[in-house]
Formats: C-alpha cells, sequence, structure tokens
C-alpha cells in the first residue's frame, strides 16, 4: 500500500508562549514545544495525515519526539520520524504490539464517535519505516535551546508513563495518568496502590504547574486531580487484597466527566517481599 500523507489541518491552539496543542483530530492530544534551537513534539497520536507537516507549519527548527506513554493513540504517528524516545518500560514488544497497523486500525474504528466525522481508514497511514525507539528514564532532559524539558517518570496508566515538565511555560505534561476517567485496567497498568504515588505527584506538580493530560481539551484542575485521589485511597481503603476472581470496577461509578478510577480487582496491591 503506497504511503499517503495527506491532511495537516490538525486543530492547534496556542497554549502559551511557543507552546501548543494539536489535536490528533479528536483522538488524542499532541503538545508542540518550541525552542531557541529545536522543537519538541509530546506523543504523535494514531498516525492520521501528515502530523509533521502539521508541525511545519508551526516551526522548521529539528523535531525531537517524545512519548508520554507507549499506547496506540500516543505513539502511533511515529512513522513520520526517525527517532522516538520512550520510557524504557513501555518499550520492546509492548511498543511494537501497540503502535502495529492492525491495532491502529481498530481502533479508529471503535473511535467513530470522538474522531473528526470527515476523517476515514483512508486517512491512516501505513508507513514503509519505523523509527529508531530510544529508551529514557526518571531524570531524562531535553535541551531545546534556552528550554529545559525534564522528565519524571510517573507509572500508573502504564508501567512506563512519564510527566513532562517545562519551566518555561510552567506547565507539565502527563498523558493519561490521571484525567476524568483515568484507567488503570489495561494490560501493562500498575497497581493502583503504585499509580496514587504517582497522582500525588501530580498533585503536588499543581501547585507550581498548569497540568494538561493527552485528551479532550487537556487542562486539568486541582479539584478533579484531587478527587482522583480520593477515590484511589478509598480503594485502597475498600480492598485490603487482591481478589482472586478478575473482574473490572469503574469507580464509585462509570463517570467520564467528574472523575472516576477505572480497574482491576485482582491488580489493586503490589504484593512485595
Amino acid at each position: 500500500m503506497k504511503n499517503k500523507i495527506a491532511r495537516t489541518d490538525y486543530p492547534v491552539a496556542k497554549i502559551a508562549e511557543d507552546t501548543y496543542m494539536i489535536s490528533d483530530f479528536g483522538i488524542a492530544n499532541c503538545y508542540l514545544l518550541v525552542g531557541e534551537e529545536k522543537a519538541l513534539l509530546i506523543d504523535c497520536g494514531l498516525g492520521i495525515g501528515d502530523l509533521k507537516g502539521a508541525v511545519r507549519k508551526i516551526t522548521d527548527k529539528p523535531i525531537i519526539v517524545v512519548c508520554t506513554h507507549g499506547h496506540v493513540d500516543h505513539a502511533s504517528g511515529d512513522g513520520q520520524f526517525d527517532e522516538i524516545f520512550v520510557h524504557e518500560k513501555d518499550c520492546g514488544r509492548n511498543y511494537r504490539f501497540q503502535t502495529s497497523y492492525t491495532l491502529r486500525k481498530l481502533f479508529l474504528i471503535a473511535s467513530k464517535g470522538v474522531v473528526d466525522k470527515t476523517i476515514t481508514l483512508k486517512d491512516l497511514q501505513k508507513y514503509k519505516k519505523r523509527p529508531t525507539v530510544t529508551a529514557i528514564k526518571d531524570g531524562h532532559a531535553f535541551d531545546l535551546g534556552g528550554r529545559n524539558v525534564k522528565v519524571r517518570h510517573l507509572q500508573g496508566h502504564t508501567l512506563g508513563s512519564i510527566t513532562l515538565i517545562d519551566d518555561k511555560s510552567k506547565i507539565a505534561f502527563i498523558g493519561d495518568n490521571v484525567s476524568p476517567s483515568t484507567w488503570l485496567f489495561l494490560p501493562h497498568a500498575s497497581y493502583v496502590d503504585e499509580w496514587i504515588v504517582s497522582a500525588r505527584e501530580i498533585r503536588a506538580l499543581a501547585d507550581d504547574y498548569s497540568i494538561y493530560w493527552g485528551h479532550e481539551k487537556g487542562l486539568l484542575s486541582k479539584e478533579l486531580i484531587n478527587t482522583d485521589i480520593k477515590y484511589g485511597e478509598e480503594i485502597l481503603a475498600k480492598y485490603k487484597r487482591n481478589r482472586l476472581l478478575f473482574y473490572i470496577r469503574f469507580y464509585p461509578r462509570n463517570d467520564r466527566v467528574n472523575g472516576s478510577v477505572v480497574f482491576r480487582s485482582g491488580r489493586v496491591r503490589r504484593k512485595r517481599k
């Protein structure tokens, strides 16, 4: 199949000086941070159209691409770039599966109620080459020239979820680690007791930074972060041990607006020696 690079009309919003939120046609948010020498693209979406072309409308500086986590809707636009940075715990077999064309296709079909109605399967790119996936760890920093973006490994939504902290804009980009409906039930997610440690760190960051997540309008309120943490604490109080029978629980209810935590009953507490 011939690689089709087409649409560059991604919705773009400027959220701070030299800082842009690029919607992947409703699927997820990508964020572009422009420094004096380089630009950092945080997440690269599902691989719809020509994301690189959309970035080039904003800046002609060399582009560094980093993923907040290795899920299909955040990392699958990687084929337009030579290198992509991902935390070491989200690399390898999991990354290859998440960014496979088959999963991307299924995800787009399942996103019918979310994605822009003008998007079709023909807009999904099938790349001839894949980038070099470079593993990073907690403490990594991206020097953009006059702008230094720090990496904080805060597992939860995935084992390799990271937060990117930008002192210039005073924004912390957290991926999907806290959200109106925090998902901890998917394969490769952390236990609830591990996630809540990360959530508390994000809440502490919110005292000094605006918190942007990976979907919808981006900006999260302190109140919603506090709500998710409260629900996590209630889960830990009610589940003193992991349940043998596997089921997915929406706590306290299936609420994708006001805050909820979705978890697996068998993965509440990590067994420690």
